[in-house]
């Protein structure tokens, strides 16, 4: 692959130009690639890769690939070796330390992130197998500062909870899955709940799925109060108005529970 040459005979056609055109697309890419047959031979291994596993000469003719490319990988879980990897994709993130040529002293390892796919001919049939990784040396460095300054954002949460908290304002903050993470005195006195009993509100932004869970989830003596339209027909989301009745829908979920407890 890497001895193909871009010739500019046009009586070779559009596609002898694009296969020519391979070779300087993998070069091109910001990422190490390593194109292995199934013999276990190296195929082709572009710029990046070179540098990344400290290579300072060219690689010799049908060299093992284990003479080139050392990783976790190829050391305890050979995508050669293993049928479940030959036919899909594979990823592998932080787990995989790329070890280099013992020339270099610079370092002894290199954390990757490495993909693995099938190397398939024009019959769709399995030829060798492509991986291209890229070093997260520097993402490692974020993580490893992002939870050294944990302790420092648990504390400007504790100032953030100490603000809230003395609002006159009813205040409350929910995650992602909108659960309830903090309810000041303001909500307490707004809402009759205390702190504690926050944690059991449930928040469904869905109007339809909120009334048919506060109807289902009503106890015998309870009373459930919906809310905001009244007897309003309609709902409006964005610019689209839509039919939808508080009432009608009260109604279809008592008739289903009535439907239930005479079954």
């Amino acid at each position: 692959m890497k001895n193909l040459k871009t010739k500019s005979d046009p009586s070779r056609g559009l596609d002898a130009r694009r296969i020519d055109f391979y070779p300087s697309i993998l070069e091109s890419i910001a990422e190490g690639i390593v194109v292995i047959g199934l013999n276990k031979k190296i195929i082709f291994v572009n710029k990046m890769a070179k540098e990344l596993i400290g290579l300072r000469s060219e690689i010799p003719q049908g060299v093992s690939c284990n003479k080139i490319i050392k990783t976790d990988l190829c050391l305890n879980n050979c995508p050669l070796d293993s049928t479940r990897n030959r036919s899909s994709c594979t990823s592998h993130f932080l787990n995989i330390n790329l070890y280099r040529d013992t020339e270099n002293t610079d370092t002894s390892s290199i954390p990757l992130c490495l993909n693995v796919a099938p190397l398939n001919d024009e019959k769709g049939n399995m030829i060798g197998i492509i991986e291209n990784f890229r070093p997260m040396s520097e993402a490692i460095k974020v993580i490893e500062s992002l939870k050294k300054s944990n302790v420092v954002l648990t504390q400007e949460k504790d100032k953030v909870d100490s603000i809230i908290e003395s609002l006159a304002d009813g205040v409350f903050t929910v995650d992602r899955t909108l659960h309830i993470t903090s309810f000041n005195k303001g909500m307490e006195i707004l809402t009759g709940f205390k702190n504690k009993d926050s944690q059991t509100i449930t928040i469904e932004p869905d109007r339809k799925k909120a009334i048919k869970l506060a109807i289902e989830t009503a106890g015998k003596d309870d009373i459930v109060l919906i809310a905001g339209k009244g007897h309003e027909t309609y709902q409006i989301i964005g610019k689209q108005k839509f039919h939808f009745s508080d009432k009608e829908i009260a109604k279809q979920c008592l008739k289903k529970l009535q439907r239930h407890s005479i079954a």
